[in-house]
């Protein structure tokens, strides 16, 4: 788009005489385009051609393409970078620095307000069946986005077109936005098209009120708003593209990397920013104020925009003497095709979650014909109305009552090599690769599912060991920062395994036989449980290839189930035989917090933890799992039969999942905001099956392990 943008001022025209106005006149004018201007960047630099330039004559038509072009060649949003040129055309540096003001606050201000609402009411089932249908009409947009950026940016160059099919293949697969892969197809756009010939181009309150940094997790902590400004300045400082570049950029921060948000609060973000006037970016408000209340949305804001103000305030006085080499033509032409690339990857990605339904990808298909055949309908009408359209549907569903929602089909089953049986424990599931890590530990496997393709891997080689009357081998996985980490009873080891290439990498032994592993993201730790030492073993992740023995966390009981509160690096785990229920903080590794979750005499067995809520649940392996508040406070309770063990959470639906292993059922329940629970559904596993893992839409997958399958359950809506 920018590059295609650009062509105009190739073409050096006489200035224009213009008409005076006052700085406030000026002001007043940005400040209203930033009120009421919808349509995304193109046609807010269509309204400041037509309204500036040909309307009131305020800039001249020079200026205004000048503009044009160091908006296309600089990284940032378009339309804010075009605005602040014109008043440091206006004012110089103050009026560019008043016009960034004035264009932004108006979104912004109106962001903050939708932001405080979902944050105080984003737990409510009107809430969510909103945003069930705007995410899907979200994804509509981005698809008409992509397909407007090819047809406006590669027209028939074959080169442009390469780049765009790398950048889009890239994107999908790694589901985030890699700015190397911007930056080398600039390069070779350069070096194709336009050689170098002898020299190149160089491009150049101590005590705030709790409200004030207050998120979805809660108050947020100096080193989290360090983080959110690092990363959203980064983010301004290397996008390039359409507004919608930004979106894989800040999936694979805040959703992969950081784990900020989940993948329908993501969705819920990029929503916001369509619904509202002014730079599609300001979705980073959105963003900074759930994780961070208002000082994270401020932050995060200043961040993005920062970046693309020093962008143009800079290079405006000695613009004219570098916009037209060809080399940096050519560099920008290349960038933007790989920008339209990881839009159109970002859509691939993003759809996946989103559309998880037959009514949602109605309603994206609705809305992506209603975009392309009538034209004049404004985006924001288009999104409320499919935003209306899942609060229908949603009503509906609910309307059903529990009776009717507890019915639905038998499990589909995935055997498993070597088997049967196949002795299955703690599964993991990696978001990043989408792939489903089973320890099989008899077979001295662990298999991998993709969960997106339903293709079955294998990686061999594991020690096992018999042990009375059964062979023990690996039986626990935790995926993080990439790799996955395998804990194996045969030898008491913690092996590292690359979560992408499956490539195992280095060891480490442990005093004690390994139960349950987890990722420490908060510390970049993996944490052991080992119930015969009553103790918690830590392994130190320098190396993540190379895990290493750091520490031994002893307690009163026997360790059973985990889960880790990221944002505020706090641990839970179970004293199976004491019915605790700890809380641990993960720099100091102390137990700060002991809570009864009232399991009875077979005591607490698996952990789930919502960040949203900061609500705790507690499986209790008699049956039932409990819903714990921060204080420790019983608020809700699940009805399941007797012998669950792992349980799992999917927040953006607020469903808790739990496997009766006595009597062979996964029950699935809907959490509402004040942590009461009601049935959702209801579907026959098999006896024996005890723990439960999801995958990102939401799919239960329970062992059978006396069977040698993998049970899946697909979750109706």
């Amino acid at each position: 788009m920018r590059a295609a943008m650009a062509e105009p001022s190739a073409a050096a025209a006489p200035p224009d005489e213009t008409a005076p106005c006052t700085m406030r006149e000026f002001l007043l004018y940005f400040l209203s385009l930033g009120t009421f201007g919808f349509g995304g960047p193109i046609a807010l630099a269509g309204y400041m051609q037509r309204d500036l330039v040909e309307s009131r004559r305020w800039i001249s038509k020079q200026d205004y393409l000048e503009g044009l072009a160091l908006a296309q060649l600089a990284p940032g949003p378009l339309a804010a970078q075009l605005a602040i040129y014109l008043g440091w055309v206006r004012a110089r540096v103050l009026g560019a620095t008043l016009v960034a003001c004035a264009f932004v606050a108006p979104s912004l201000a109106m962001v903050l307000a939708i932001s405080a609402l979902y944050v105080r009411y984003g737990g409510l089932p009107w809430m969510q069946g909103l945003f069930y249908g705007v995410g899907a009409a979200v994804i509509a947009i981005i698809v008409r986005s992509s397909i407007k950026l090819v047809r406006m940016t590669l027209e028939r160059d074959w080169l442009l077109w390469t780049i765009f099919a790398v950048s889009a293949v890239v994107t999908g697969w790694t589901e985030s936005e890699i700015v190397w892969v911007f930056l080398l197809s600039g390069v070779v756009a350069l070096l194709v098209r336009t050689p170098p010939l002898g020299r190149g181009a160089a491009a150049l309150a101590l005590f705030p009120p709790h409200w004030l940094l207050a998120g979805l997790d809660g108050p947020a902590t100096v080193p989290v708003l360090l983080k959110i400004l690092w990363f959203f300045t980064g983010a301004g400082a290397v996008v390039f593209g359409s507004g919608l570049a930004i979106v894989p950029f800040l999936h694979g921060g805040v959703v992969n990397d950081f784990h900020w948000l989940d993948e329908r609060q993501f969705l819920d973000a990029v929503a916001v920013a369509m619904i509202t006037p002014g730079p599609v970016v300001i979705t980073v408000g959105f963003i900074g104020y759930l994780v961070a209340g208002l000082a994270g949305a401020l932050i995060a804001a200043l961040g993005v925009f920062l970046p693309c103000y020093l962008f143009v305030v800079i290079p405006a006085p000695y613009y004219r003497r570098w916009a037209r080499v060809p080399q940096i033509r050519s560099f920008v032409a290349g960038v933007t095709a790989a920008a339209t690339g990881a839009i159109a990857g970002a859509a691939y990605v993003l759809g996946r979650r989103a559309l998880i339904d037959w009514p949602t990808v109605t309603i994206c298909a609705l809305t992506l014909v209603l975009l392309v055949k009538a034209r004049k309908i404004p985006e924001p009408v288009v999104i409320l109305g499919a935003g209306l359209a899942g609060l229908l549907i949603a009503t509906s569903a609910r309307a059903q009552g529990p009776t009717a929602a507890a019915s639905t089909t038998n499990a589909e089953s995935i055997a498993l090599p070597g088997g049967p049986p196949v002795d299955m424990d703690y599964l993991a599931y990696d978001p990043g690769s989408g792939r489903l890590f089973i320890p099989a530990g008899n077979t001295g496997k662990v298999d991998v599912l993709d969960t997106k393709t339903g293709a079955l891997r294998t990686v061999d080689g594991w020690p096992t060991v018999k042990a009375g009357d059964r062979i023990v081998g690996p039986s626990s996985c935790s995926a993080g920062g990439g790799y996955v980490y395998v804990g194996n009873r045969a030898d008491s080891s913690i092996c590292a395994l690359q979560a992408t290439s499956l490539t195992r990498k280095g060891c480490a032994a442990l005093p004690s036989s390994p139960d349950g592993v987890f990722y420490v993201a908060p510390t970049k730790e993996v944490w052991v449980t080992t119930p015969r030492e009553k103790s918690l073993q830590v392994l130190a992740l320098e190396d993540p290839a190379a895990p290493r023995l750091a520490g031994k966390i002893a307690l009163e009981g026997e360790p059973e189930g985990y889960a880790v509160d990221e944002q505020r690096g706090a641990v839970f785990t179970n004293l199976r035989d004491k019915d605790r229920t700890l809380v641990l903080d993960a720099k100091s590794r102390k137990v700060v917090a002991s809570f009864d979750p009232a399991c009875g005499e077979r005591g607490p067995r698996g952990i789930a933890f919502d960040a949203g809520t900061r609500r705790l649940f507690v499986a209790c392996a008699a049956g039932g799992v409990k819903a714990l508040d921060s204080t420790g406070k019983i608020v809700g309770q699940m009805t399941t039969g007797p012998g669950v063990d792992n349980i799992d959470w999917l927040p953006s639906r607020h469903l808790l999942y739990a496997a009766s292993g006595m009597d062979g059922t996964l029950t699935v329940a809907e959490v509402a905001a004040n942590g009461s629970m009601k049935p959702f559904s209801s579907s026959k596993t098999t006896p024996g099956g005890r723990t439960v893992i999801i995958d990102g839409a939401g799919t239960a997958y329970v062992p059978d392990s006396k069977g040698g399958r993998l049970l899946v359950v697909k979750i109706a809506r």
